[in-house]
């Protein structure tokens, strides 16, 4: 396989796509009497498993290069681990803005079968969607002209895309503009993470993980 490959123009479009119709899935869905964190468990799967099969080929392309380069992915997760750590610290303190939360606790005591589930979606799937996302939006910038810019300007068209999928029932712009901080801090770390180790794997495992964690001790 080759350790290189531009992903295509209906790549792009369906998975944005794919994002769209799960954000337009969510609205409609939150009018109804659903538990928003089923709503969520709903949409994430959704866009992670289309998102798999569109790009299926990129999936394995980053899964070999972290087995390639095992050692300098495996450092890059941890230092992953680290940031990711401190900005979800930040948000919870300062910046006050939404991510995937699945209540680890109510799951615990109310559907403890369906803990499994809702790990696997929420610590899994949505840190893939997450990177993919940010590699189909930032893919075609000429990454080798200028590091700190490009990974300042992925960061800032991924900040945006995702802020603009944000919901919020009452379309306050204070949450926007949290959103877009947060978002631009997680989108900066994995452009980074992905301009060091060339790999996406390093950022959504350790992006995984710290989801994991935060939603353990939520």
């Amino acid at each position: 396989m080759s350790n290189t490959k531009k992903i295509s123009a209906i790549q792009l479009a369906l998975s944005i796509l794919t994002q769209l119709l799960c954000l337009a899935l969510a609205i409609i869905l939150k009018d109804t009497s659903i538990n928003p964190i089923m709503i969520n468990l709903v949409c994430i799967s959704t866009s992670g498993f289309l998102l798999c099969m569109i790009n299926s080929e990129h999936y394995m392309l980053h899964w070999n290069r972290f087995i390639t380069n095992k050692n300098e992915c495996i450092l890059f997760t941890i230092i992953g681990m680290i940031t990711y750590g401190f900005i979800f610290i930040l948000n919870h303190f300062i910046i006050q803005a939404a991510y995937p939360d699945f209540s680890f606790n109510l799951i615990i005591n109310n559907m403890p079968l369906a803990l499994p589930l809702f790990i696997i979606v929420y610590c899994f799937l949505a840190p893939i969607n997450f990177v993919v996302v940010f590699k189909l939006l930032t893919d075609k910038l000429p990454i080798r002209k200028n590091e700190a810019a490009i990974i300042v300007i992925s960061a800032i068209i991924s900040a945006i895309f995702f802020t603009i999928l944000s919901y919020s029932p009452t379309y306050d712009y204070l949450f926007y503009i949290r959103q877009f901080i947060f978002i631009f801090l997680l989108s900066l770390n994995c452009s980074y993470l992905y301009n060091q180790s060339h790999s996406l794997v390093c950022s959504a495992l350790s992006l995984g993980f710290i989801l994991l964690v935060v939603n353990i001790i939520h």
